[in-house]
């Protein structure tokens, strides 16, 4: 007799490997990253699909920032299991290097979806859809980049999660 067959092995694996250390901080980044994702994209699509704010590149920049900061300490506490005072130059500098550098690509988004946006005479409702599909595909570009900075930000040495 076999043993089980190789999907379900997989599975049993990758649920074990959850369960480890390494897993849990991979998890627990997929989940921080969606929730300040989603809550990223819903705020530009409020700001610029109200007309709150009437740029583009001004709602993508707003709502990224913002997004950033609950961002930090949800990555620092939960994801990394820092306590205490953070770090300057260790923890806050990279982090936020990190996060400007996914804003300043968001950015470049922003301004190819305006002219994009521009160019097109498609509903308000449409270019909103478009701005936020734009920002969350030139923030998807950076997800992993990200996972392995934070990574050497937050854990220990050796110690970085990689799924398995």
């Amino acid at each position: 007799m076999s043993g089980p067959p190789e999907g379900l092995s997989r599975v049993a694996k990758l649920t074990e490997w959850t369960r480890s250390s390494s897993g849990r901080k991979y998890v627990r980044y997929v989940l921080v990253s969606g929730m300040t994702t989603v809550f990223s994209l819903t705020l530009i699509a409020a700001l610029y699909g109200t007309g709150a704010v009437g740029s583009v590149t001004g709602a993508t920049l707003i709502g990224n920032v913002v997004a950033a900061l609950p961002a930090y300490y949800l990555h620092r506490i939960w994801t990394w299991e820092q306590r205490g005072r953070s770090h300057w130059r260790r923890e806050v500098l990279p982090f936020w290097i990190t996060a400007l550098t996914s804003i300043g690509l968001s950015q470049f988004g922003a301004i190819l979806t305006r002219t994009v946006v521009v160019t097109h005479h498609w509903s308000h409702l449409f270019n909103t859809a478009v701005v936020s599909g734009a920002n969350l595909f030139f923030f998807a570009i950076l997800w992993v980049a990200k996972f392995i900075v934070f990574g050497r930000i937050f854990g220990r040495r050796g110690n970085a999660p990689t799924p398995p």
